[in-house]
């Protein structure tokens, strides 16, 4: 005798998008172990559980059961699942187990067949299976996971629900809690995950150039949606969270601190972000998570040599040929410092100035954080800040903002635009 099947208890999605197997043969061939044998509804062949082409949609598999002990479901897409043995005593009463995970879960769960242990069914998209940091089915618990490429089962269905009326969720964040909370494996529970490490070369391109170029890139458009908030074209908040992390891990070299920042900064942002999850936080989960998911990274170096083409133009002259004037034949005197704020009387102000009356000769490169000297033909790399530091030091170049010489018509002048124009 077979399994009772209370079809008109399973969730609409499952019945409407599920693939479903029969399981064991009525007869003694499907006694003991033959009783979980899978198959084919549609041919009475053997189904194999990771081969969706050998699984049918509900209605024929119902339509076969008659020859069966029962229904399964295969494990395909973003379904999931878990399996809760021996969770239910006499009295119907659920372990302490078995209560917070269905409490975790909060999704369609069901009796197993033989009415003493559960099965909760889940959508988990994306989620990518730890198998080094978590067990697959954890003996000792009686607890099994079923998640698309990480197992090669499919899960038994009665449609003895514990749960009356509720559907399939979108659970992966919730699966991350049960699986750090009962299915660390014990060599890893001596350290926490370890943050991906960002890849070997960084992407040293300030944020609104790089969003600038990520947004003129083939994934623009989609891109510039999820950067302004839009999660029209996703089914979950989750679903497009993960979808903008993967792109940041892409563009900036799998780089984490940079993809939470460059995250913050996003439409996307919300309390959640910090919440704490499974001895982490959900937003650190979700940058692991598209880490690992990165096969690729954006590399930089073309780039820098487009940038480094626009400083491959003739300078007005080499610095040596002009010691008592600016490298642009003009006067120091025409830059305005004593009344111009941006050469005010501070670190900066004084950078400015340097960085403007040197310009035609030595330029710095903020993504490369470098200077640049220009060599009468190309620019070129100052190893260690040599030539710079020479221009500091030399007589002609500009003193330090604020102060004087004798022969200067501001001697006596106070206030912060006392600039020496000598």
């Amino acid at each position: 005798m077979g399994d009772k099947i209370i079809a008109e208890n399973l969730p609409p999605q499952l019945r409407e998008n599920g693939l479903f197997c029969c399981r064991g043969r009525i007869g003694p061939e499907g006694e003991g172990k033959g009783a979980k044998i899978p198959y084919d509804p549609k041919t009475g062949r053997g189904a194999k559980s990771t081969d969706p082409g050998t699984f049918s949609d509900f209605h024929t598999a119902l339509a076969a059961l008659p020859k069966y002990r029962g229904l399964g479901v295969g494990i395909f897409g973003e379904l999931g699942a878990l399996d809760i043995d021996h969770c239910i005593d006499e009295a119907g009463a659920l372990s302490p187990m078995a209560e917070d995970i269905v409490g975790m879960m909060d999704s369609y769960t069901e009796r197993s067949p033989s009415e003493q242990g559960l099965r909760i069914l889940f959508y988990a998209p994306g989620f990518k299976y730890d198998k080094a940091r978590y067990y697959i089915n954890n003996q000792k618990l009686g607890l099994e996971c079923y998640i698309a490429g990480a197992t090669n089962k499919y899960v038994t269905v009665t449609g003895d629900t514990l749960t009356p009326g509720k559907g399939l969720e979108d659970r992966g964040e919730q699966l991350a809690r049960v699986l750090e909370k009962y299915m660390v494996r014990e060599r890893a529970k001596e350290q926490p995950a370890p943050l991906p490490l960002a890849a070997s070369r960084p992407v040293d391109i300030e944020d609104a150039e790089l969003i600038a170029k990520i947004q003129q890139s083939k994934s623009g458009r989609l891109f510039s949606a999820l950067w302004a908030g839009d999660i029209s074209a996703y089914k979950s908040r989750s679903e497009a969270d993960i979808a903008l992390c993967n792109m940041l891990a892409f563009w900036t070299g799998k780089a984490p601190q940079r993809m939470d920042s460059l995250f913050r900064q996003s439409g996307l942002m919300r309390e959640k972000w910090d919440r704490p999850t499974a001895g982490s936080t959900y937003g650190r989960i979700t940058i692991e998570q598209a880490i690992r998911d990165c096969r690729d990274v954006y590399d930089p170096r073309a780039y820098f040599e487009e940038k480094s083409a626009e400083f491959r133009q003739p300078a007005a002259m080499d610095f040596a040929d002009a010691p008592e004037e600016s490298p642009q034949r003009g006067s120091l005197a025409d830059l305005h410092p004593e009344d111009n704020d941006r050469y005010a009387r501070t670190d900066i102000g004084s950078g400015n100035l340097f960085a403007d009356w040197y310009k035609a000769v030595a330029r710095y490169v903020p993504e490369r954080k470098l200077w640049y000297i220009y060599t009468g033909k190309v620019w070129e790399q100052d190893t260690g800040n040599v030539r710079v530091m020479e221009y500091c030091k030399r007589q002609e170049s500009p003193p330090v903002v604020g102060t004087t010489c004798p022969r200067c018509p501001l001697r006596g002048k106070r206030g912060p635009s006392a600039v020496c124009v000598r």
